[in-house]
């Protein structure tokens, strides 16, 4: 009996330009498959198809000695915590007012809620902040105007009427309007657009977010912001850079 000679297969030698090889030791052995052309042999570590993992001074291949190698000295490093769930979000009415005294017809968003926070410093484990800390006062915030009519208390063509118990009455650009109490927010702002609402929010966000004591909440967080998306593609984003 012939003994089997080491041969190149038929479908190795039909992807050759495409960079691919494939050998058989044996008629009866699996082929193995090299990913790279000739080109890139140089970067192998002699065993075919695994690219070399380049050495750090110190000999390891990660960790913070590593990564300050590839930045530099002067490098510099951030981490930042990205927070967007559906039910981040509430459903409100308003009515934006135009510098001439003209307004928006009362109509309604759902409004989409997203939280970024960057840290002071690295999340070793002693200063880890958990995710859920931040949902938790994002929800109680965005709870707070879901399913509300929010109005600017402090725009110059409004004015509150008398009104029964129970009930809010006000006049908005010479428009009349009673509306259920318990159905109305009226906020400290100047005109409801997206830009304010992301601001009065944040402002909200933070103060629930620090009533809890425990955590040194300037000492671990250096930037935060919120994005209000009024509708798909289309909001405006408060952010706020605490010193140290």
């Amino acid at each position: 009996m012939l003994a089997p000679v080491a041969r190149r297969t038929g479908w190795g030698a039909s992807r050759r330009k495409r960079g691919w090889t494939t050998y058989s030791p044996s008629p009866f052995a699996p082929a193995q498959r090299s990913r790279c052309s000739t080109s890139c042999k140089s970067r192998h570590t002699g065993q075919t198809g695994i690219a070399a993992i380049p050495a750090r001074p110190d000999g390891g291949t990660d960790g913070p000695n590593w990564s300050n190698s590839m930045i530099g000295q002067d490098g510099q490093r951030s981490w930042t915590i990205h927070i967007r769930k559906d039910n981040l979000k509430f459903s409100a009415a308003h009515m934006t007012v135009f510098p001439d005294g003209r307004k928006e017809g009362l109509h309604g968003h759902n409004y989409q809620v997203e939280l970024t926070v960057e840290l002071q410093d690295s999340p070793a484990l002693a200063r880890m902040l958990s995710y859920e800390v931040f949902k938790k006062a994002l929800r109680t915030v965005c709870d707070q105007w879901d399913e509300k009519v929010l109005i600017a208390g402090g725009n110059p063509w409004l004015e509150p009427l008398p009104a029964a118990e129970g009930e809010y009455a006000c006049r908005l650009c010479g428009k009349r309007y009673v509306l259920p109490a318990d159905e109305v927010a009226v906020l400290d702002m100047g005109n409801v657009t997206a830009e304010n609402l992301a601001r009065a929010l944040f402002e909200q966000f933070w103060v629930e977010l620090t009533r809890d004591c425990s955590v040194p909440w300037r000492e671990r967080v250096a930037a935060a912001g919120l994005r209000i998306d009024e509708s798909r593609g289309q909001g405006a984003t408060y952010s706020i850079r605490f010193g140290r």
